[in-house]
C-alpha cells in the first residue's frame, strides 16, 4: 500500500472518530505538559538544594541521634530510641574541646511543628527550631530581611525570631521588611523578630499559586506525580497547607476530567449515574479545601 493510501485512511479514521480522536489528543497535550512542569518543579528543588548544598562545602558533616533508615518503621525507630542517647550540649562542648582539625562547629535541636501567631492571625504546623548563631556560616544561609542571631542573644537566651519567608507573608502582608522588629508569639511565648529568610526552593521559582496552578494542570491528566511531587516539597520546607491544598485541587482537577469523559463518551445516561457519585467526591474534596484554608488562617 502506498503512503498516500495509508495517510488517506488514517485521516479518514480519525475523521470518523471525531470525538475519540479528540480526547486522545487532548490526553496526550495535557499529559506531555503536565509531565514537563512537574519535572520543571522538581529540577529547580533539586537545583536549589544543590547550589545550598555546593555552598555548605564538601567537607562538612552533621551528627544525630537517628539517620533516615531509623524511620523505615516503627520497629526500627524503637531501636534507635533504645540504641542512641539523646545529644546534650555536654557532648558539643565535648567534640568543640577536642576537635583541632574542626574550623567551625555548632549545635542546633530538631525542629518541631508549632503554632505561630502576630494578633489574630495564626499559622500552623509551624517547623520551629534552635541553633547558635554559627549555624549561619556553617549552612550559608541566606537572608532577605534584617539578620541572624548574635552571640550575645545565644548567650543571653533572648527571645528573638529569625522567621520563614512563609511565615513573614501570612504575618505582614505588607511585605517581609514589616516583620522587622515586631513580636510573634511561638507556642504561646512572646518573640521579637530580626530577620527573615530568603524564600526556599518552589517559593522562590513559582510560589504557592503557581504551585496551584501546576497541581490543577497535572491533576488533568494524573493525580500520583504531583502527590509525591508536592510530599517532596513539603519535606523541604513549603508549608503543609499549600501541599495539602495543592493535592485536593488535583483530586478535584482529575474527578472533573474523568466524569467529563464519563458523560461525553457514555451518553446522558451514565453521565448522570456518575455525575451523582462524582458530585458527592466533589463536595467533599471542596469541604477539605475549606478547612484547609480554615485552619491555615
Amino acid at each position: 500500500m502506498k503512503f498516500a493510501e495509508t495517510l488517506k485512511l488514517a485521516i479518514a479514521a480519525i475523521w470518523a472518530h471525531k470525538l475519540r480522536s479528540a480526547l486522545t489528543l487532548l490526553g496526550m497535550i495535557i499529559g506531555v505538559t503536565a509531565f514537563v512542569v512537574v519535572v520543571s518543579l522538581i529540577s529547580g528543588f533539586n537545583k536549589y538544594i544543590d547550589e545550598k548544598i555546593a555552598g555548605i562545602g564538601s567537607k562538612s558533616f552533621t551528627i544525630q541521634r537517628f539517620n533516615f533508615e531509623d524511620f523505615k518503621d516503627l520497629d526500627s525507630i524503637a531501636a534507635a530510641q533504645r540504641r542512641n542517647k539523646e545529644l546534650t550540649l555536654d557532648d558539643y562542648e565535648y567534640l568543640k574541646a577536642r576537635g583541632a582539625l574542626i574550623d567551625k562547629i555548632g549545635a542546633k535541636a530538631r525542629a518541631s511543628r508549632s503554632l505561630v501567631k502576630r494578633g489574630s492571625t495564626i499559622v500552623e504546623d509551624v517547623p520551629v527550631d534552635g541553633s547558635m548563631p554559627i549555624i549561619n556560616e556553617i549552612d550559608n544561609i541566606d537572608t532577605a530581611e534584617g539578620r541572624y542571631f548574635t552571640d550575645s542573644e545565644n548567650d543571653g537566651a533572648m527571645r528573638v525570631a529569625y522567621i520563614g519567608m512563609d511565615v513573614a507573608n501570612a504575618l505582614f502582608p505588607a511585605g517581609e521588611a514589616t516583620a522587622i522588629g515586631e513580636e510573634i508569639n511561638v507556642a504561646g511565648l512572646p518573640y521579637r523578630i530580626i530577620g527573615v529568610r530568603v524564600a526556599k526552593a518552589a517559593q522562590v521559582y513559582v510560589g504557592s499559586t503557581g504551585l496551584y496552578a501546576s497541581a490543577v494542570l497535572a491533576g488533568l491528566t494524573d493525580v500520583d506525580a504531583i502527590t509525591l511531587s508536592l510530599v517532596e516539597l513539603h519535606r523541604g520546607g513549603v508549608a503543609g497547607s499549600v501541599a495539602v491544598t495543592g493535592i485536593t485541587l488535583a483530586a478535584i482537577t482529575n474527578t472533573l476530567v474523568k466524569g467529563g469523559i464519563a458523560a461525553i463518551a457514555g451518553g446522558q445516561e451514565l453521565g448522570r449515574r456518575v455525575g451523582v457519585a462524582f458530585a458527592l467526591v466533589l463536595g467533599s474534596g471542596g469541604a477539605a479545601l475549606l478547612l484547609v484554608q480554615f485552619l491555615g488562617s
